[in-house]
């Protein structure tokens, strides 16, 4: 189960000049931009070199697809 919720991300403001990251637990993070934008990415180790990898644009909303109706 997440750590964040969605009024924490919702909430979340911009650090100037620098990412600030919100842990959500194994890995994945809100990344917010000093400019304000957000997106989730994923943190991992693979052949012993620590890696982030953006997987999507942080959308209020849900996923696109998201199977939970209105």
């Amino acid at each position: 189960m997440g750590k964040l919720a969605a009024v924490t991300c919702e909430s979340a403001k911009p650090d100037k000049g620098r990412d600030r990251l919100l842990g959500d637990g194994d890995g994945l993070f809100l990344r917010v931009r000093p400019h304000g934008t957000k997106t989730w990415l994923i943190e991992y180790e693979f052949s012993g070199r620590r890696t982030k990898y953006t997987i999507g644009a942080y959308d209020r909303k849900g996923a696109p697809g998201d199977s939970i109706p209105d």
